[in-house]
């Protein structure tokens, strides 16, 4: 969780609203990184939020978007 965490402050806060578990958040961050099939959870109201991940995701070679 701590690799989340650490992503907190990369992510706007409209994200996070109306989320009430955190392993929500975690698995739909870690989902997108591996490049797995995910569905978007009912809890998040904006959508968006996922091009906004993996915009950072890509910014920052994570994941699937590494390209090393």
């Amino acid at each position: 969780m701590g690799f989340y965490l650490g992503l907190w402050g990369l992510f706007t806060l409209a994200f996070f609203i109306g989320t009430l578990n955190g392993n929500t958040i975690g698995k739909l961050m870690r989902s997108i990184a591996d490049g797995e099939n995910f569905q978007i959870p009912s809890t998040i109201n904006d959508e968006t939020i996922v091009d906004e991940i993996i915009e950072v995701l890509k910014k920052y070679e994570i994941g699937v978007y590494n390209k090393k």
